[in-house]
């Protein structure tokens, strides 16, 4: 267990599952260093994962409930409002927060069109991008 705090121990990073982490680096890659995404799950919720939580951790006001390693890995759990303070933040900090939203299933008439990471960076601070 790596720890930051006594209130916030996360799993060594080997020991993270491996399908939770391609799963992250299929949604997030290409990234640089400097990048950290938020995981929009409803209007009301949203979380960072893998190394974005333990990035966010170092930067942003989390509350021991908000935190959680039971799947194996960190993820800090947040309300959704709370977000662009965080983005504010993290900025601040050096980091580009970008936002990925999950895919509607099985909904036809829900569509959005996948940004270019490129052109996102070049022409937005935040992206929205659909993950499954």
């Amino acid at each position: 267990m790596r720890r930051i705090e006594a209130a916030f121990t996360y799993p060594d990073p080997r020991d993270w599952p491996a399908d939770a982490v391609k799963n992250f680096r299929r949604a997030t890659e290409p990234r640089s260093l400097t990048d950290v995404f938020a995981f929009r799950y409803s209007d009301q919720s949203g979380a960072f994962l893998l190394e974005d939580a333990v990035t966010a951790l170092q930067f942003l006001p989390v509350r021991r409930d908000e935190w959680s390693t039971e799947l194996g890995y960190p993820v800090f759990a947040f309300e959704w409002s709370k977000l662009s303070g965080y983005t504010e933040k993290l900025q601040a900090a050096g980091y580009h927060v970008w936002i990925l939203e999950k895919t509607a299933q099985g909904n036809p008439t829900t569509s959005s069109k996948v940004v270019s990471i490129t052109t996102a960076r070049n022409s937005h601070t935040q992206r929205r991008h659909k993950w499954a």
